[in-house]
């Protein structure tokens, strides 16, 4: 079974896809989150930050700079899957984690700008 999942709010998220033949394949930013401290290593972290600086101009910011990156990301997180998914278990694995910490590396690096 495969599930699709999103850091945090869905509007402003980017859906990952979480296999099971992966079982361990959730890498360490997307693992963690602690709503009460603020943490630069965790995927939920880099959304919800976003997400929250989002709301000085959601207009200006979800059209230019969210909208157009999460739909870059899962345009390319889709065709790649569609590859990945007849990978051995272990590449999988190996796929999902890289694609989970290369996905909060460049939401970290939207939210600073």
């Amino acid at each position: 079974s495969l599930v699709w999942f999103a850091p945090d709010t869905p509007k402003t998220s980017v859906y990952v896809p979480l296999d099971h033949r992966a079982a361990s394949g959730v890498s360490w930013t997307f693992s963690k989150g602690n709503h009460q401290e603020f943490d630069r290593t965790a995927a939920w972290w880099a959304f919800g930050f976003v997400n929250n600086w989002m709301q000085l101009n959601y207009e200006g910011m979800s059209e230019q700079d969210v909208y157009p990156m999460m739909k870059e990301w899962q345009d390319n997180i889709d065709a790649e899957w569609g590859e990945a998914r007849q990978l051995d278990p272990k590449l999988i694995k190996d796929w999902q984690m890289h694609l989970q910490e290369q996905l909060a590396a460049s939401w970290w690096r939207l939210a600073d700008r």
